[in-house]
């Protein structure tokens, strides 16, 4: 599994700021989607990224 670059972690962290002010969070994403909060996290920090 790839390991995200700090790139990837700062773009994360970017991400859950706009969602936050949009109103949205990770966890609202995960289930409007159906999936694990933990799958969204993990796409979203670039882990498995080829």
């Amino acid at each position: 599994m790839h390991k995200p670059t700090a790139r990837d972690l700062r773009q994360h962290e970017r991400s859950k700021y706009l969602l936050r002010l949009a109103g949205s969070s990770m966890a609202e994403i995960s289930r409007e989607l159906g999936l694990k909060p933990n799958t969204v996290t993990t796409v979203s920090k670039g882990y498995g990224r080829v």
